[in-house]
């Protein structure tokens, strides 16, 4: 029985000092209260970001199309240039040839 006495001594021990660090960690219901609308305000500002981030996912594909169009158009702008001096340097070349 005394055996007893000291083992449940020892467990009420650790069940008060565990009672005292969980009133030490948790915070009176004011402090909570308080600490919502900032919550509140985070969970707005995330969520806002959030929809920015899927804006500029939709987005990418289609600034990046209209950048290979406009790559497009100014490679085929010098493609036709290149075609044009390849042309004129051929002339050249057959006046350069009659000339000597």
């Amino acid at each position: 029985m005394r055996n007893f006495a000291k083992v449940l001594k020892k467990v009420m021990e650790v069940i008060v000092g565990l009672l005292k660090d969980r009133v030490e960690v948790g915070d009176s219901p004011d402090t909570v209260n308080a600490k919502i609308p900032d919550l509140r305000r985070k969970i707005l500002e995330f969520d806002a970001e959030r929809t920015e981030v899927k804006r500029r996912i939709v987005e990418a594909p289609r600034a990046t199309e209209e950048d290979n169009k406009r790559r497009d158009a100014v490679n085929a702008k010098l493609k036709a240039r290149i075609k044009e001096l390849k042309s004129e340097n051929v002339e050249f070349r057959d006046r350069l040839t009659k000339m000597e």
